[in-house]
């Protein structure tokens, strides 16, 4: 007797099924589930959630989704699809948490069209307060004027007795002061496009470390029964934490821990956009291949590493210093508006290079050479770089001894 194939089973069978991963996109649907929402799976496959929901039903979705179990069907909630002719299907969901499962590792989600005119209630069976205080997500609602009028879920279940103090509170106090504006302004999108997502860092209340939330805000003023904003919260602190690591291995020199090309042209960009004045020095040390050539690569590169503090302490707080690659480094100096400054700050950093530097090896003697311009309103990034390399050429080749 033939063992039907689960997958094919799966894809053949005669109501939706989908499965949605732990960051909320889609990973797969079936032929049916595709069908019945009139579009290709191609076009669902890959894409959040919450893209298909309808706003209202948004916050009842991460519910659902948060409240699911691995040992049985989660409640089934009524929630509104979005179709391919722009039309919204009304579908009863349950779904159970299979992320642990290999292969799978997502939410199997299940779903019934609900009959035409069957308007029922929007959980079948279940009361909403239930399932959204057993949610994994945190659920806030907000009156119209952004004050908190509840607190659900997750949130709830960390913030425990602190959850009664923000009642009543804007939802910008709850975040870290820097970001608080950001709150303002994300509630006006919400209130002109239905939704808004913003990452903030709140204000430590129970959590004594940093925390990096993304609130989703969606728009329910016109719901009679919410008359607000629903707000979805998500901790992102550790994605926060992997994106910096990201952005400072992309940034910067991992020998010194300088800012690389790219930062340094990044602070050119503003600067030059902000109409700063600035001067930009091309350092090229004189005699370090000597160094290389003598006691090898590794006194080289402490060399380098000594080069990078002696000019990070040599220079102003608001100026930056740059590694670029090899034995070329680049200063910005901010308020520079002419040449002859530009050049007494070259003449200043070139008698800090000259003094010896003690390595393991031996004591070191280094020359430099720093070619010298100052930033024009306009001038690209790459052509400014550009100029102050040749600059650096054009002294060198003064201070090479004739025959050299």
């Amino acid at each position: 007797m033939p063992v039907p194939n689960p997958a094919l089973l799966a894809e053949l069978a005669p109501e939706p099924l989908f499965v949605v991963d732990a960051a909320g996109v889609l990973t797969w649907i079936n032929g049916a589930g595709a069908a019945v929402v009139g579009r290709h799976p191609g076009e669902l496959v890959g894409r959040p959630v919450l893209e298909l929901v309808h706003p209202d039903d948004s916050a009842l979705a991460l519910a659902a989704l948060g409240s699911a179990a691995p040992d049985v069907p989660g409640p089934t909630v009524w929630v509104r699809v979005a179709r391919g002719d722009g039309s919204w299907l009304e579908l009863d969901v349950a779904g159970r948490d299979c992320r642990a499962v290999a292969d799978v590792e997502g939410v199997v989600c299940a779903g019934r069209p609900r009959p035409d005119g069957d308007a029922g209630d929007p959980v079948a069976g279940v009361p909403i307060a239930r399932i959204v205080a057993h949610a994994s997500a945190a659920v806030a609602t907000l009156d119209a004027d952004g004050l908190v009028t509840g607190v659900y879920g997750a949130a709830l279940r960390v913030l425990g007795p602190a959850a009664d103090d923000i009642t009543g509170a804007p939802l910008a106090s709850l975040v870290a002061p820097p970001d608080a504006e950001q709150v303002r302004r994300a509630l006006e999108r919400a209130r002109r496009a239905g939704r808004a997502s913003v990452e903030v860092e709140l204000r430590p209340m129970v959590a004594t470390t940093p925390v990096t939330v993304r609130l989703e805000i969606v728009d329910t003023l016109s719901d009679p029964v919410v008359r607000g904003f629903v707000v979805t919260v998500e901790d992102i602190t550790e994605l926060h934490e992997t994106r910096s690591r990201l952005r400072y291995v992309a940034t910067h020199d991992p020998l010194t821990g300088l800012p690389n090309r790219a930062l340094l042209q990044e602070h050119l960009e503003q600067g030059l956009a902000a109409g700063q004045a600035m001067a930009l020095l091309y350092i090229d040390l004189d005699g370090f291949k000597a160094v290389n050539d003598t006691w090898g690569h590794q006194a080289g590169d402490e060399l380098l590493r000594a080069v990078a503090s002696r000019l990070g302490r040599a220079v102003p707080g608001g100026d930056l210093v740059a590694r670029i690659g090899g034995d070329e480094f680049v200063v910005v100096a901010a308020g520079i508006a002419d040449e002859p400054s530009g050049r007494g700050v070259a003449e200043r950093l070139t008698a800090v290079l000259r003094e010896p530097f003690g390595l393991a090896q031996a004591r070191v003697l280094l020359d430099a050479s720093i070619g010298v311009v100052v930033a024009a309103p306009g001038t690209p990034v790459d052509r400014l770089i550009a100029d102050a390399d040749a600059a650096m050429y054009r002294a060198k080749a003064t201070r090479r001894p004739e025959g050299a």
